[in-house]
Parts: structure tokens; sequence; C-alpha cells
């Protein structure tokens, strides 16, 4: 099962308000919590769930690309190459 913002949140004894604010870098957070905080994310290796980002944010950051026809080759290494290249542009942050 996939490790969620309120089960840091109930580890640490803080709120998931808390741990939402350090995820998104918010500076009205204590340095000390900042670091529990970050530390049990790495612990249990947090992942963000991008579905619920976008759905809170009104932003998915999902590019389409529309071809003609995916079993030609061309189109193919056209979609694996982008793919690609997106995943390697960094944290879009």
């Amino acid at each position: 099962m996939a490790v969620r913002l309120k089960d840091i949140a109930q580890d640490l004894g803080v709120s998931t308000v808390t741990v939402s604010k350090v995820l998104r870098g918010s500076s009205d957070i204590g340095a000390v919590t900042r670091a529990r905080v970050l530390q049990r994310m790495k612990e249990l290796k947090y992942q963000p769930n991008m579905l619920a980002q976008a759905l809170a944010s009104g932003q998915s950051f999902a590019v389409g690309l529309v071809v003609p026809d995916l079993v030609h080759p061309f189109f193919a290494e056209l979609a694996k190459s982008l793919g690609g290249t997106l995943r390697q542009s960094g944290d879009r942050r």
C-alpha cells in the first residue's frame, strides 16, 4: 500500500496540513519540523500522488501526442524519444 501524507502526519504527531506545507516548501514551518518530516518521507520512500496533486492544483503537466499510427516505427520512436526527453527534463517545480 502506498504511503500517504496522512500516514506520515500520524507517525510524527503533526497535522496533514503541516506535512503538505513541508512538501510544498512553505516558509511557515520550523526547521526542526521540516527536517523530521523530510526524514520520515525519505525513510518511507514517499512518492507524491501526481493525480491528487493535479486535482488540487488544477495543473496536470500532462503532455498529449497525436500521431496517425503508433505501430509505424517512426511514430513509435518519436513517442518513445519524446517521453525520454520529458523525463530527463527534471523536476517541474
